[in-house]
């Protein structure tokens, strides 16, 4: 299925744990940075993952996730954790955390 932007893809089971529903927009951090991002569940993403495409979306935190996509190398660093081969940033098994963005209420 093509989108215009690069979802997370989570487990269904892990968005239900933290109130997410599909297409909500969440909060994604790691040591390094934080995105925003459109959760899309997925039950082949094995439970505690968050499966995302690289080289995809603005660094820009105010673009439209639907249009722009979420980029993930806002979660990274060089400074640390490199590959020793290429000193490039490594970007696989990431620890992150999850959470929802509060809605606002629209009265």
């Amino acid at each position: 299925m093509r989108r215009t932007f690069n979802p997370a893809f989570v487990h269904p089971a892990d968005l239900r744990q933290r109130g997410i529903s599909e297409n909500d927009t969440i909060t994604i951090r790691s040591r390094h940075g934080s995105i925003r991002a459109v959760a899309v569940p997925d039950e082949t993403i094995r439970r505690g993952i968050v499966s995302m495409t690289h080289c995809y979306g603005s660094l820009n935190p105010d673009a439209d996730l639907h249009t722009h996509g979420s980029n993930v190398a806002a979660l990274l660093t060089c400074d640390t954790n490199v590959q020793t081969i290429n000193h490039m940033p490594t970007m696989t098994a990431v620890p992150v955390t999850v959470d929802a963005v509060a809605k606002l209420d629209r009265h």
